[in-house]
């Protein structure tokens, strides 16, 4: 009997032992982030509509395959990216992206489903969407085409942006959600401007 306590009390020392060794859990540092409008923007739309405003569909924000993640992306060189494991976005990049973009168009009226009437289609092909550490600043660039819809759709306007917004400062993922928030705004921007031309036409 006095064995086999011997045993049981052995067994119990070094599970104490074991447990103490087990490593002790890290705090989880990963923070997520959003793209914004800018504060208290509006787009027209329903009832408030100017009913000769132009109607325009945002039909796709299509990203390439290195940004299709959730992990925030730098540039550390011209064929040299790293993802940041502890900054994420909160919502797939091309969902923000249209979000934003959504919300930043002026003077026309964006309808949000493919049934609806509308006079116009945009697609936005994103190149970039991502911090440049040598240059400290958030770059977005973006081919946009805009489309008359309809079953006769013909492409009638399309341009090459690349926005930079300056002064980050390498470092702060917060910030640089920001500065690519302020950079999807200008885009909206230029989008608007190439509506104005192919209304125009």
């Amino acid at each position: 009997m006095k064995r086999g306590g011997g045993m049981l009390t052995a067994a119990v020392v070094a599970l104490s032992f074991a447990a103490c060794s087990l490593p002790e859990a890290q705090p989880d540092l990963t923070r997520y982030y959003v793209l914004t409008a800018e504060s208290g923007a509006t787009r027209s739309g329903g009832a408030e509509a100017d009913a000769a405003e132009k109607k325009v569909y945002l039909k796709a924000v299509n990203l390439p395959e290195f940004l299709r993640g959730r992990l925030m992306l730098v540039r550390l060189g011209e064929n040299e990216v790293k993802y940041i494991d502890t900054a994420r976005w909160a919502e797939p990049l091309d969902a923000g992206l249209g979000r934003v973009l959504r919300e930043s168009l002026a003077g026309v009226e964006v309808v949000t489903r493919s049934v609806d009437q509308r006079d116009f289609d945009v697609v936005v092909h994103v190149r970039y969407c991502e911090g440049v550490v040598p240059a400290k600043v958030a770059r977005l660039a973006a081919r946009v085409e805009v489309f008359t819809a309809g079953v006769d759709s013909r492409r009638v306007a399309e341009d090459e942006f690349e926005i930079e917004s300056p002064h980050w400062n390498g470092e702060e993922y917060g910030q640089l959600a920001a500065k690519l928030s302020d950079a999807a705004r200008q885009l909206g921007a230029a989008i608007n401007g190439l509506l104005e031309d192919a209304a125009r036409r």
